[in-house]
């Protein structure tokens, strides 16, 4: 909703988007299903582009529109639609994985929700040691081959499909060690790859980490006594290969002040 929020998205669009984005991350789905969900999405996409034309707002839409409008060569038509999804998609699926895993990292690793209430650690190395052991974009479909690459011998040729893994590098034990799969918040090394690399890095990096510290921060403040309501082998993954995360996660919330009463 709070990226929708910022696009400019009315209440009807958001709804058709959100199925489009759960259609897109599910690898279960039938063509014919992905089609017709995709067809709504498109009519929805629009009606929004054609209402902030017609009457622009202090909006992600409005930006781009006026953005192409002025010669109309910036972006066509289709690459308007796509990149308002893209957005959309980005900055709200994998941000709800990650608070998912990182609420459940926090509420099963023993230790770890008392090393931030202590001040041994920070919400943000909760953020980058979430991402490192559960990228909340597990695998990427697909980038192709523009030239034959060489990767220490192993050549991909021109034309061949990539599956991007982020999950993998985070948990490479020859970049973490032994422990790579271990969720700490006092390891030094935290590196990653869920924001991505180079010129394709998250241009909204900056928005995540900071709704992350936001969101995590006043959650465990309101609920300080908040635990799961089901064992954490009983949660059950998305049906996907893309995302990583959970289809629901049931938890127990007490206030604070009903705490202390």
């Amino acid at each position: 909703m709070l990226v929708a929020d910022l696009i400019g998205m009315g209440e009807t669009q958001r709804l058709a988007t959100a199925k489009v984005i759960d259609m897109m991350v599910d690898t279960t789905v039938t063509p014919e299903q992905a089609q017709a969900v995709l067809a709504g999405w498109r009519g929805a996409m629009d009606e929004l582009i054609a209402e902030k034309r017609a009457n622009p707002g202090e909006d992600i839409t409005s930006d781009l529109i006026a953005a192409r409008d002025e010669d109309g060569s910036r972006l066509s038509e289709q690459e308007l639609a796509d990149t308002i999804f893209a957005i959309l998609g980005a900055g709200s699926e994998t941000t709800i994985n990650f608070f998912d895993n990182a609420i459940t990292a926090l509420l099963t690793v023993p230790g770890q929700l008392d090393l931030i209430r202590s001040g041994e650690a920070t919400w943000d190395d909760v953020i980058d040691e979430t991402l490192r052991v559960e990228s909340p974009l597990a695998s990427l479909p697909l980038r192709y081959a523009v030239t034959d690459i060489d990767l220490d011998g192993t050549i991909i040729p021109q034309g061949d499909p990539i599956l991007v893994n982020y999950a993998s590098v985070g948990r490479d034990p020859g970049l973490h060690g032994a422990s790579s799969c271990e969720y700490d918040l006092k390891r030094e090394d935290k590196r990653h790859l869920s924001f991505g690399y180079g010129p394709h890095y998250c241009l909204g990096a900056g928005i995540a980490r900071m709704v992350a510290t936001i969101g995590l921060g006043t959650l465990f403040d309101r609920f300080p006594n908040l635990s799961l309501a089901v064992p954490r082998e009983d949660l059950k993954p998305l049906p996907t290969f893309i995302m990583n995360g959970h289809q629901s996660l049931p938890v127990y919330l007490t206030e604070a002040a009903e705490a202390a009463a």
